[in-house]
């Protein structure tokens, strides 16, 4: 009989917890669970563009010069397109999508400028071969997807 007391309160208890705890994480902002998403992987916003750029100096041979204007380019980049998002919720998507690629080719010729006609030819090469790679790994992972479906389905 006492066991049984220890069992149900053990119970009540964990269940109390589990609900205080679904509480709590019912308050968080979609926006909110993105970021700490992101943050948990190792992605934080923006970081990744002055390691890109230090990724690409040695294979590039940059100058210190032309890091630092690569690395304001990104910032300058980075904020516009952070404006463009703050403010385009009025945009369609299609919109928004055409100022975003005009961004980007912007932010290309300026790059372009920065860095000389071999660098830059290189580091087309090098983004085409990541561009590869990636898609490589994403028709692997949808592959993947489709095992694991036809075994939850029982196939």
């Amino acid at each position: 009989m006492k066991k049984m007391k220890w069992i149900v309160a053990a119970a009540f208890g964990l269940m109390s917890v589990t609900a205080v705890n679904a509480q709590t994480e019912g308050t968080k902002t979609k926006e909110h669970h993105k970021t700490e998403r992101h943050d948990r992987k190792g992605h934080k916003r923006g970081a990744h563009l002055k390691e890109d750029v230090k990724a690409y100096e040695a294979q590039l041979n940059l100058t210190p010069a032309q890091v630092t204007q690569w690395e304001a380019l990104n910032e300058a980049s980075k904020q516009k397109k952070m404006a463009l998002r703050e403010t385009g919720s009025e945009l369609s998507k299609e919109d928004k999508r055409s100022q975003m690629k005009a961004m980007h080719q912007e932010k290309q010729a300026e790059l372009k400028k920065i860095l000389s006609e071999e660098q830059f030819a290189q580091y087309k090469e090098i983004r085409k071969a990541k561009m590869e790679e990636r898609k490589a790994k994403m028709q692997e992972r949808k592959a993947q997807g489709n095992k694991r479906g036809d075994v939850r389905r029982g196939r």
